[in-house]
């Protein structure tokens, strides 16, 4: 049986999630818990944590037994909650304890002033207007891009692929990375360590667990492994009830609530969302619902943090950023799109990756990243065309080529590569010695010297 957790350990959980005042509104129909409380003869004491106030029973609410580990719990919005730390108390909340206290009575006389309208309780905007001339002569300091070619600092990145395909792999590579400071995929530059906040609604804890374990394992043979290891605990994760699978709606102010406050408790510089579906509840082909809370996610996180969401591709037979499933509204959010693709290879599980979106940045070259077991790592091109295929094709053309595009175009067809993967795998099966090339007017003859 679980232990009753102390008030000490209480009041940590609380900060961590409820640490964080929102706005101060002149708030009317805030529910009157001590009056309610009173009314009914439940004894309690209060204790303020924070911004949230906590209303300690005498005594839990379903079992005497708990003694004082029983609580009512108020946001500064007015949210109730109800905990205990037992586990015969998992899954009991307010709901459950306003029938326990009150039954089917009306409350009414507890909500002194009423319901405000929505309008009146939205935040007041601080604006001021500028010009373009004022905005060019500000003298700021703008830190480096989060990732640099790929991410600036309150910006955000979109990945998308098709089902199964490898998207969470990619993501918690892309986070251990930030975390631990280093170059994405040995590619994208990172500053310095960053901490990250992980929320994802498709991996349970073992799997998670699995995930970071293969990770790990593939980068054990690098000098800067400890680097990684540290990054480990640079990572951080939302749990509740023993699950790390968390999913809300970012218009939902309960769950935006725990997403602002969770950035705050971790000091968290990179959000990642996995996948976007999780956290809205929108249709997503309505480009105005889908801004909405894209929007407001901007908000939440505000403009010192970055954010990454996976997403999934849509049907049909789209290219590039458009393949993204849905309203243009999410790839117009998107300030960068990576677009994850299958690549063809006889043997290895590989995944193309083309920077379909730069926002800020130059376009990266495509790059390649292989599955192996629960992970991805970066892999070189001349994998799936390494000077071996290029003395295949000119086999297969007769042992010889009587023009570089001719060559180039047989190696693209059947390897499934860029022009330029193709060049490269060429001038590599030169440099080897395994074709002879000769000019020939103005055209460049291949011969194969491998048969």
């Amino acid at each position: 049986m679980m232990e009753a957790a102390t008030w000490e350990a209480i009041e940590k959980a609380e900060k961590m999630f409820g640490g964080k005042q929102e706005a101060k509104q002149e708030t009317l129909g805030i529910f009157d818990v001590a009056a309610y409380l009173n009314y009914y003869g439940i004894a309690f004491n209060v204790k303020n944590n924070g911004s949230r106030t906590i209303y300690q029973l005498e005594q839990c609410l379903f079992d005497s037994s708990h003694g004082k580990d029983g609580a009512v719990m108020q946001s500064p919005e007015g949210q109730l909650g109800y905990k205990c730390f037992h586990d015969g108390c998992q899954g009991k909340g307010w709901s459950q304890a306003r029938a326990k206290i009150s039954g089917n009575d009306n409350l009414k006389q507890f909500m002194p002033g009423g319901k405000q309208e929505r309008k009146d309780l939205e935040e007041e905007l601080n604006l001021v207007i500028v010009t373009a001339g004022e905005v060019d002569k500000m003298i700021k300091k703008f830190e480096d891009p989060l990732i640099d070619g790929l991410l600036e600092i309150g910006d955000s990145l979109l990945v998308s692929g098709e089902g199964g395909l490898g998207k969470s792999l990619v993501t918690l590579s892309v986070g251990l990375s930030v975390a631990s400071g280093k170059r994405v995929f040995d590619k994208f530059e990172v500053t310095k360590p960053q901490p990250v906040l992980l929320i994802q609604s498709e991996n349970s804890l073992k799997a998670t667990k699995m995930r970071l374990n293969a990770l790990l394992e593939s980068l054990k043979g690098r000098v800067d492994f400890r680097d990684y290891k540290a990054g480990m605990d640079n990572i951080f994760m939302v749990m509740s009830n023993d699950d790390i699978r968390v999913s809300g709606d970012v218009l939902n102010p309960k769950f935006a609530k725990v997403v602002r406050d969770s950035i705050e408790a971790t000091k968290a510089e990179f959000l990642i969302l996995d996948p976007l579906i999780s956290y809205h509840r929108q249709q997503e082909n309505d480009n105005t619902g889908m801004r909405e809370a894209l929007d407001e996610l901007t908000r939440i996180v505000g403009p010192k943090v970055s954010v990454m969401v996976s997403h999934h591709h849509g049907k049909g037979d789209h290219t590039g950023a458009n393949q993204s499933r849905g309203a243009t509204a999410i790839t117009d959010w998107a300030r960068g799109i990576i677009t994850l693709n299958r690549q063809r290879h006889e043997s290895k599980n590989l995944i193309k990756c083309k920077h379909t979106k730069a926002g800020n940045f130059e376009k990266a070259q495509d790059f390649l990243l292989e599955v192996d077991g629960p992970a991805v790592v970066p892999v070189e091109p001349d994998i799936i065309c390494p000077p071996s295929r290029v003395v295949e094709i000119l086999t297969e053309m007769g042992g010889i080529a009587e023009s570089k595009n001719s060559l180039v175009k047989s190696l693209c067809e059947a390897a499934d590569v860029s022009r330029r993967t193709a060049l490269d795998a060429i001038n590599k099966a030169d440099d080897f010695g395994f074709v002879k090339v000769e000019q020939r007017g103005s055209a460049y003859v291949y011969t194969c010297l491998c048969q």
